[in-house]
This record gives C-alpha cells, structure tokens and sequence, in this order.
C-alpha cells in the first residue's frame, strides 16, 4: 500500500512538472483586445467591425452609442478623447476613426465646426498614447472628402448635384485648360448658395491638411498603419488633385507599405480591425464570374480591379491560385446601376441561363471543398436575388463561406475581406449567422424591400432623407419583408432564420438586422 502510495505521489509530481516547463515554454495566450473607435453609429461602421472580431476570437473595446453623436448630432468629442486615453491602457492594438477622433463622425467631417488647433490636439492624443505605451499598435483610417455634400432633403439632393457637377468642371478647368468646363464652372459658382459652395470648400481643405497630419504620425512611427479612404466620387472630380499630392508625399518619404489609398470609407473600421488581430494576412483566388473585368464601379474614380489589388494588399491578402479560398466576383455585364434609382433602359441585365453557369461554377468549387467567399458587385446598393436562387437550387446557401453586395464595390470589397480573415478557414455557426444577416441586408432587404418602402413612403409625403417617425417606416420593413417570403425560401429553402430589424438613423439606408436564436438553426 505505501509503494501504491509513494508512486501516485511521483506520478503526481512529474506530472506537476511536465505543466510548469510546458507553462515556460508555451505562455498562455489570453484573448487579444481590440480598443476600437467606429467611424460613427451606422450599424455597418459600429456592428459590423464587432461581430467580426468576435467571430475571430479576440475582444473588443468600443464607446457606447450613446457616447457618440446620433444622425447630424453635436459631437462631444472630449467624451472619446477620455475614452481612448483610459482604453489604451488594457488594449494590444488601437484601431481609430480620424473623423470621429476629430470631428465625431463622418457627415460632421463633411461640415467643419472646429479649427485647426483642435484638430492638432486630437491627432496629438494619439502621439501621447504611442509615446507612453510603446509597444501599442495603432491603425487608423482617414477620409478624402467626396465630391459633393450630404443629402438630408430635397433641397440639398438639388445642391448635391450641382457641386457635383461643380467637381468635374473644376477638374476639367485645372486639368485641361478647358474653356469650355472653365465657363461652366464660374456658372456654377453663381448658382450654388455661398454658403453651400463655400463650406463644401472649406471642409475639402481642413480634411486634406487632416490626411497631411494623418501622414506625418506615420512617418513619426505613432501609426503603425493608415488608410486613406476616397469617399464617393468620379474619374473628374476635384479630389483628384488631392490624390496626387497625399501619394507624391507617401512616396517621397517611402510609407507605401504602411499607408493606402482606395476608393470606400464605411468599410475601414472592419478591415483595419482585421489587420490588428491579423497581421499575417492569407491568401485566396480570384474568380470572375462575368467578363467585364476592367469595369469601373459607381461613385469610384478608377477601375474596380484597382481597389481590388489595394484592399487586398492592404489586408496582406495574397493572390493565389488554386487556394481553398475563392472570392467568386460578379461584375456588372457593362456597366453598374444603382438600386436606389430606376434602372435605365440600357441596364444590361444577366441572362437566367448566365446565372445558372455561375451557380454551377460556384457549386463546383464547394464541391471540391474550396471557401467561397461572393461579392457581388453587378450594382451599386445591392445584390442581386437572382444569382442567390440560382445557387440555392444547387447547394445551401450557406455552404458560402461569405457574402456582400451592401454599398458602393469597394464598401461590399472590404467587408467580405475583412470576412475572409474572421472566419479562419472555418464556415462555423456563427459564420453562417454573419453571412446569412449579410445575405438578408445586402441582397433582400437594400436591393427590394427599401426600395418598396421608400415608394411607399414618398408617396405619404416622407422626407427618406430624414425620416421623422421611424416606427412606422420599421413597421413597413417588417412587412414588406414577409411579403417578399417565397424569396426568402427560394434563398434558403425551409431555413429561412428568424429576424428583426430596426432603423438605427432616421434614413432607411441604416439598417440594423440581426437573427434571432441562430444557435439553432444552422
């Protein structure tokens, strides 16, 4: 009995042993924490970048809604400044809004309320914070403005076009010495109000000094890495001028591999969050499902493939063929449309016979095991139904790994980059939860239900751009999205999840959805 005791208590021991040197050399990884200050409120620049933290695995750390300014809110940008300054503290990485830092959100940014000194002492919190905490990396994106204003009414919809138009004769005037767009240019200036014309130009020049400063922390070695964000705009556009000079400065002081520059904006909090926790980056194929390769989308100003080659080389995603991942693109036939507008007559429209090529494409591909990841950028503001029932008729849709069609090409880009990198190599429950909210917002709910709410609402007389009683038009999007239910099996057979939504601003652009019990469903 005593050596049966005796060798229990050596076994004990060595095994007491074996943990301490495994404990030496193996330190235990607790969760990375994120610190994480969103480019404002809209559940796709607030939620989204959260859920795809979660699903990676690590922590986040973020302000609460209620800290940040709502819609067209007075910020109070102090209440961040704290935030941040005591978030540092327990954080490995920093991922940081400029425009919130700064102005407390994007459509602030679009209106400078401060001045330059102000401006300075938020970008210096940022060098105080890297100078007390060495090790802390800090990613940050910036925005260079787009060509024309915020739309709130009709009103302003009317000067949004006419600063547009503004921006392409600007730059046909200082580009080509054209009379012509010199002409139209100086009668534009007569039409647009001053005040209009005027804080469009000043807010062009405060963010460009912004961007300025944005640089030389990254040259100062406080932001480890930048992205630069080409809001809404055109191949003609004021901002090109912009452009040239931020990248002739990038070159010149050798920071092409920690700054970027592409067309978006919404999408930078997702991917940079990305970058934080996923440095190494990965690597996936690029298939094209239609022809039209060297499109270029609505509200860019270059080639699509552009963007393409700068998100993923942002997010240190490598092109390779043959990799189990495969981003399947769908291109416009010819050109993109919009869904918040009318389709024009000459829209090109795929063929039901295209589609089913595609959706055969696609299920050979899961088949053979690969990660599909779709992106589906035929439209602007939208996916489209019926490339998704084409494929559900062939496999689940959610043996996708992935999916996004919401915004502008390069917004739905980064996202399901960003996506790629979450998920880890693994379409788990809670990645098929995050693609399947993905399907019903970008696809069912902003290319069909919006668009019959918004019929619905301006002909009661509704402002859509400012929505003064959100509960009813919440009420109309539940409805109308049980009157779209044959769509919603014919996507996802008899497992169609439960969901709700609400309007997170008072613009039915913003909205928030998000299932319900998804543990049991998938």
């Amino acid at each position: 009995m005593k050596r049966i005791f005796l060798l229990f208590v050596s076994i004990m021991l060595f095994t007491v042993y074996i943990f301490e040197q495994q404990a030496e050399s193996e330190p235990l990884q607790r969760p990375r924490i994120i610190g994480f200050i969103p480019l404002d409120t809209r559940p796709y620049t607030y939620d989204i970048p959260v859920q795809l933290v979660e699903l990676f695995g690590a922590r986040i750390l973020y302000p609460s809604m209620d800290s940040l300014a709502f819609f067209r809110e007075e910020p109070n940008c102090k209440i961040i400044h704290s935030w941040l300054m005591k978030t540092a503290n327990n954080c490995d990485a920093l991922v940081v809004s400029a425009e919130q830092l700064i102005y407390g959100g994007l459509i602030q940014s679009r209106e400078v309320k401060i001045d330059a000194t102000e401006r300075n002492e938020a970008l210096n919190l940022l060098r105080f914070i890297k100078k007390t905490h060495q090790s802390l990396k800090i990613y940050v994106s910036t925005v260079l403005m787009r060509s024309s204003i915020s739309v709130f009414d009709e009103e302003s919809a009317l000067w949004w076009e006419q600063i547009q138009e503004y921006s392409k004769a600007y730059y046909r005037t200082y580009t080509n010495g054209d009379m012509e767009a010199k002409a139209e240019l100086e009668s534009l200036a007569e039409e647009i109000p001053e005040n209009v014309l005027n804080t469009f130009l000043n807010a062009r020049k405060f963010g460009h000094e912004t961007n300025l400063g944005c640089i030389q922390l990254v040259k100062d070695g406080i932001i480890d890495q930048l992205i630069i964000c080409q809001e809404d705009s055109a191949s003609e556009g004021i901002q090109r001028f912009e452009q040239e000079k931020l990248s002739a400065i990038i070159r010149e002081n050798g920071l092409n591999n920690k700054i970027s520059m592409a067309n978006g904006a919404s999408e930078a909090g997702a991917e940079l969050v990305m970058r934080a926790l996923c440095s190494e980056g990965s690597n996936a194929e690029v298939v094209w499902l239609g022809e039209n390769i060297g499109f270029s989308a609505m509200y860019e100003d270059r080639p699509f493939i552009e963007n393409l080659n700068a998100h993923m080389s942002a997010l240190n995603i490598k092109e390779i063929q043959g990799s189990d991942n495969v981003i399947c693109i769908l291109p416009p036939k010819r050109r993109q449309n919009d869904y918040t507008m009318d389709f024009s007559e000459d829209y090109e429209r795929y063929s039901d016979e295209e589609f089913e090529v595609m959706s055969q494409r696609i299920s050979d591909l899961v088949q053979k095991d690969k990660h599909v990841f779709l992106l589906d950028v035929e439209s602007s503001n939208g996916g489209n139904p019926a490339l998704l029932t084409a494929i559900a008729k062939k496999i689940p849709i959610l043996e996708l790994y992935g999916y996004s069609a919401w915004d502008t090409a390069s917004n739905s880009l980064g996202t399901l980059l960003a996506q790629l990198l979450a998920c880890r190599n693994k379409n788990s429950v809670e990645n098929k939860s995050y693609t399947a909210e993905r399907i019903l917002n970008d696809c069912v709910y902003q290319s069909i239900v919006r668009q019959k709410v918004s019929e619905k609402l301006k002909s009661a007389g509704v402002n859509v751009w400012s929505i003064d009683d959100t509960k009813t038009a919440e009420r109309l999007i539940r409805d109308t999205f049980q009157e779209n239910g044959e769509l919603l099996h014919s996507i996802f057979d008899e497992n169609v999840p439960k969901f709700q939504t609400e309007l997170r601003w008072p613009r039915l652009f913003e909205i928030k959805l998000s299932l319900q019990n998804y543990e049991n469903k998938f």
